[in-house]
């Protein structure tokens, strides 16, 4: 038998790329500080997406072959599924409880049988257990097969559904009519191969479970068929990437093709965004100034977020890891504010509409609003855990919110208390999105609910939900109004997006543009368009009214967050790699 060689670096490592996986940024921010995961010679490329996932998945497996296996070579047909956690208990009547019975009985069998000592008996002994053994080594090899099959990557399963795609295009239903790309090409790559019965081998369950079928509804089709991919190697990306560093942030300026970035390193890089037909200049650096480690040495500088003046277009604030912020201007390249009055990681800065203010959320429970002169004013520390997001409704009102599962409401003229509280969510809730008209607040929570919130209600207005998956990005459309109010959700575990009538809690449209889990989504400033980014790498431009894919490109690894620049042309990814891509939209006019 071949030796197994575990190790808690590997298992480190695991965690480390399940939470980045998952989109739980900060715990593999804090697991990273204290493991140092990222920092054990592993390379990236070499260790699947989902690979802690899939380990657990086949030692169910595993489990399930030996709770399941009778001495006699036969299985137990048992139909209740085995779990993670907890004793599992078959469903089957003449069935042991347990494989401490299953192994009493055997003894005892055996017991019986050596009492009887003639020729004839050891023979049937012998007999009984080669059919035993070859009937264990045949269900061995079946699972295998299974563990295999579960666990190969998406471009294998895409090429072997190129033939089925190919059989069943002339056949379509006719709800697919409504989901026609802008463009008719040939037929499509084998990376664009959609099949809806395929589940994500990040989220897969053990192949011992019963996986119901989804049924799509009337609406739901997938509308990846003769759709234009670009890939890499088109003149329509732009790769912005620094040898050994990560750009885990980034903002584009509100009326240029200028993208700031931040990296691990805590170095703001401002990229000049040529045509693409031109060359790439290196991008201006603003160096982490040395003598901020004075306050906290012991963890990282890396920038957490980034956020431009709205109005004076040489101001940019950054928060980083570490609990500080700062207001830099970008000619000059030297800080203009120090903002230090934070505890610990500071994980957001946001400007008011009109600049007049910067407000920043920590891991301390607090929020920080922060005047002109970097004057810090605190509010009432009402928050019992981390503060996961802020939102401006104007530049005197705010909301913030945070994993105590509530949302506050605060005005500048009574700062002692919040205005306002919104408890309804059963677990953390993540981020909060005022519409354009500023009197709905949508709430993205880890119960899986986004929440509708006015002021002067406590109660949500309503609760959306879905059957395939917790909801995990909402996106307000940007020309929504009193009368129409359309917001814009995806789910965990499914590449399906849904346009819901929000403040009557309907869903209007729901459709499958991507195979894999959607990371990102975001309107144009328009409206007419919006973007999705998911892990099966692809990044899907998409009519707002029509539903079309008007076009693909695929960035050859998991896309993580998305942003449109100011006259809807170009789109910045980024990617689970740390790298980023400048997205030449609308390439095919």
């Amino acid at each position: 038998m071949n030796h197994i060689a575990l190790s808690s670096d590997q298992v480190n490592y695991l965690v480390f790329r399940y939470l980045k996986e998952s989109g739980f940024d900060h715990s593999a921010w804090v697991f990273n500080e204290e493991s140092k995961a990222s920092q054990l010679g592993f390379k990236e490329p070499d260790i699947r997406n989902g690979e802690l996932i899939k380990v657990i998945q086949e030692g169910l497996q595993l489990r399930d072959l030996t709770l399941h296996s009778r001495s006699d070579g036969r299985t137990i047909g048992c139909n209740v599924p085995v779990q993670l956690i907890g004793t599992h208990k078959c469903d089957a009547p003449s069935t042991p409880n347990s494989t401490e019975e299953n192994m009493l009985m055997n003894d005892n069998e055996n017991e019986r049988v050596d009492q009887r000592s003639s020729p004839e008996v050891e023979l049937t002994k012998a007999n009984d257990a080669d059919i035993r053994n070859e009937s264990i080594a045949q269900e061995v090899i079946l699972y295998e097969k299974e563990s295999k099959r579960n666990t190969q990557n998406i471009d294998t399963l895409h090429r072997e559904q190129i033939s089925e795609l190919n059989d069943s295009k002339n056949n379509q239903n006719d709800n697919s009519d409504d989901m026609e790309i802008d463009v008719p090409v040939s037929p499509p790559s084998p990376a664009l191969i959609v099949n809806k019965n395929t589940l994500s081998p990040l989220y897969a369950p053990p192949v011992s479970q019963s996986v119901p079928t989804k049924k799509p509804l009337s609406s739901r089709t997938s509308p990846m068929t003769n759709t234009i991919v670009h890939k890499l190697e088109s003149l329509n990306h732009i790769l912005l990437k620094v040898p050994g560093e990560e750009l885990v942030s980034f903002s584009w300026k509100p009326n240029e093709d200028v993208l700031a970035t931040g990296g691990q390193d805590g170095i703001l890089r401002i990229w000049h965004i040529p045509d693409f037909s031109e060359r790439l200049q290196e991008p201006k650096k603003i160096e982490y100034p040395p003598w901020l480690n004075e306050i906290d040495t012991t963890q990282a500088a890396f920038i957490t977020w980034l956020d431009w003046h709205p109005t004076q277009d040489d101001l940019i604030a950054c928060s980083y890891f570490n609990g500080l912020s700062t207001v830099y201007k970008i000619n000059s390249g030297l800080l203009h504010r120090k903002l230090e009055e934070h505890r610990a990681s500071t994980l957001k800065i946001k400007w008011s509409p009109k600049g007049f203010r910067v407000l920043t959320a920590s891991c301390d429970k607090n929020v920080i609003c922060w005047d002109r002169d970097g004057q810090a004013m605190r509010f009432a520390e009402v928050h019992k855990e981390t503060v996961t997001d802020v939102a401006w409704k104007d530049d005197r009102i705010f909301a913030s919110c945070s994993n105590d599962k509530k949302i506050f409401l605060w005005d500048f003229k009574t700062k002692e208390r919040p205005t306002m509280e919104f408890a309804g969510h059963d677990d953390e809730v993540f981020s909060i999105k005022w519409d354009p008209t500023k009197n709905y607040l949508a709430s993205c929570s880890k119960d899986g609910k986004c929440k509708i919130w006015s002021e002067g209600n406590h109660a949500p207005l309503q609760t959306l939900q879905t059957k395939d998956g917790p909801i995990t990005c909402a996106e307000w459309h940007p020309k929504s109004n009193d009368n129409e109010t359309l917001l814009l959700t995806t789910s965990q575990n499914s590449g399906v997006v849904r346009i819901w009538s929000a403040l009557e809690g309907i869903c209007l449209r729901d459709f499958s543009p991507h195979k894999l889990h959607i990371n990102a989504i975001e309107f144009c400033s328009n409206g007419q368009y919006f973007a999705t980014g998911s892990a099966d790498n692809h990044l899907h431009i998409i009519d707002a009214k029509t539903y079309k894919i008007r076009e693909s490109h695929f960035l050859g690894n998991d896309i993580m967050s998305i942003k449109w620049n100011h006259n809807c042309t170009k789109i910045a990814a980024t990617l689970h790699n740390g790298t980023i891509y400048i997205i030449k939209a609308f390439s095919n006019e």
